[in-house]
């Protein structure tokens, strides 16, 4: 039987605090890290070549990966991180003036920002379902989001996983209602990768992206980017570099290599992803899983009966997040400054590492549970918000 919780701190490096935040940038276990190394002794070695050959490189690197949410390795490539995936997949899409994009109040701020300045540029719009939060009992998700399409909608863009207030979102049955009106689904799968069970066919969304470098304990910074038949547009990567060539006499493959050549770079932490992913299966993928969700929601629990607050959505919409609201009385006000301000304090103060943001004239507390988890991680945090 796999052994988690703090016994697995010693996967890790030591750490002067004790993170209850895997979900902002991960924790990359040592064995990953040694892997890394080796990657990069490798590469330089012999660096010119291995840069004239990453791409194939990259494909091998990908295709266990891809196996492992469920898609065809051509139809997937690395990027940096999801924010880059969303701006590669928006910066090819054909929108006229009045067109719009549907995104959330709960859409990433970056992907948010990318959305706006695409719409914008053409005279376009974004348009926001209307997504509560705190989230009440019964609400219809997929309801949400229908009410939310005209017949002006281009593209809708979901999150599998919410980041800053951490919902499970039913993004299968999601998709499948958008789609069916015609209308193509991007997902932002920042925190679902190894988090949760994924299936990128199953789904169907035109295109999904989402980090390796989270729960699938991949070097950062790792991303991997899932574009399927339904997508309307090209895909560009940001920067225009030399396989950046688009228009009819462009192989439908080259949109991958341009994502791998953006220029010269640091290939080995996408060569040593697969690494990740194996010590996630080492440990039992669904072992895993299910320990990561009893630990968030055990954290739950324990502040919202010592804060005498209510959890902020069904358990049904947590996985590995949980996300619970300050109490009033803190010496911190509801702002982004006072966010700071009492991640900084809890940081300092009480060794612990929470996200940590304003949201609806209050201050919220995001925390992430990992292998290394365990629910007394977070005791420090029941009185220390208020000393």
């Amino acid at each position: 039987m796999t052994v988690l919780g703090h016994s697995r701190c010693a996967d890790f490096l030591p750490s002067p605090v004790v993170s209850l935040n895997h979900g902002t940038v991960g924790v990359t276990p040592v064995v990953v890290l040694e892997a890394l190394a080796a990657e990069h002794r490798r590469i330089e070695a012999d660096p010119a070549a291995m840069l004239e050959g990453s791409h194939g490189w990259l494909c091998d690197a990908l295709a266990p990966l891809a196996a492992g949410l469920g898609a065809p390795a051509e139809e997937c490539a690395f990027v940096d991180n999801t924010t880059v995936g969303v701006n590669a997949l928006l910066a090819g899409l054909r929108l006229q003036v009045g067109d719009e994009v549907v995104v959330t109040g709960h859409t990433y701020p970056g992907v948010r920002h990318a959305a706006l300045e695409v719409v914008e540029r053409v005279g376009a719009r974004l348009v926001e379902a209307a997504l509560p939060f705190p989230v009440p009992e019964g609400l219809d998700l997929v309801a949400a989001f229908e009410a939310a399409l005209t017949s002006r909608t281009r593209l809708v863009i979901v999150d599998h996983i919410t980041s800053g207030t951490g919902l499970l979102l039913p993004v299968d049955a999601i998709v499948a209602a958008v789609q069916a009106r015609g209308v193509p689904c991007l997902v932002d799968a920042a925190h679902a990768y190894g988090q949760v069970a994924v299936d990128l066919v199953r789904t169907g969304a035109a295109a999904t992206v989402g980090n390796l470098h989270k729960w699938a304990y991949a070097p950062r910074a790792t991303a991997l980017l899932h574009v399927g038949a339904l997508w309307p547009g090209e895909v560009r990567h940001p920067v225009r570099s030399l396989y950046s060539a688009t228009g009819p006499s462009v192989a439908p493959s080259d949109w991958r290599r341009a994502l791998h050549w953006p220029g010269t770079r640091d290939f080995a932490p996408w060569l040593t992803a697969r690494r990740g992913w194996q010590y996630l299966e080492d440990l039992g993928v669904e072992e895993v899983r299910a320990w990561q969700r009893t630990v968030a929601l055990g954290m739950e629990q324990r502040l919202c009966e010592a804060w005498r607050v209510s959890p902020s959505a069904p358990s049904r919409l947590r996985a590995a997040m949980v996300t619970v609201q300050v109490p009033a009385g803190v010496p911190f006000p509801c702002t982004s400054e006072g966010a700071a301000a009492l991640r900084g304090h809890l940081r300092r103060a009480h060794q612990r590492e929470v996200a940590c943001f304003a949201f609806g004239g209050r201050l919220w507390l995001r925390l992430s549970a990992a292998v290394y988890s365990e629910v007394s991680d977070v005791e420090a945090v029941v009185d220390g918000v208020f000393r």
